[in-house]
């Protein structure tokens, strides 16, 4: 799903499957979103929300994703699918090697190398 916000907020379509910056459009809260909100204080979050309103009544879908980018919105999630997998990752260690954990691996590294 993080990497789903990426793809929303960074504009890849063919991983998506719906058009860039529908869950910005549709006020939907993704996780580059939430860290941003968490971060700032009720002027702050305010002033944001105005410049966010603003870009999507323009469709400037790059304004939207510098404003999220400039406040650590998509580093955040980056960071955040590098956490989960690498703990994923430790947490498949206690079984024995096979294919299915094998594939496994390949799904995490599938997933963390989708968007860069």
């Amino acid at each position: 799903q993080i990497k789903d916000d990426l793809f929303d907020i960074l504009g890849n379509v063919d991983g998506l499957g719906k058009p860039t910056g529908y869950d910005v459009k549709k006020n939907m809260l993704t996780l580059p979103l939430i860290h941003v909100f968490s971060k700032l204080n009720k002027i702050q979050k305010r002033k944001f929300q105005i410049e966010l309103k603003t870009f999507n009544k323009k469709n400037n879908l790059e304004g939207i994703r510098q404003l999220i980018d400039s406040n650590g919105g998509i580093e955040y999630a980056k960071e955040t699918i590098h956490r989960i997998s690498d703990e994923a990752r430790k947490e498949l260690e206690i079984f024995p090697e096979s294919r299915y954990k094998e594939a496994l691996y390949s799904i995490l590294d599938f997933n963390i190398n989708r968007v860069h």
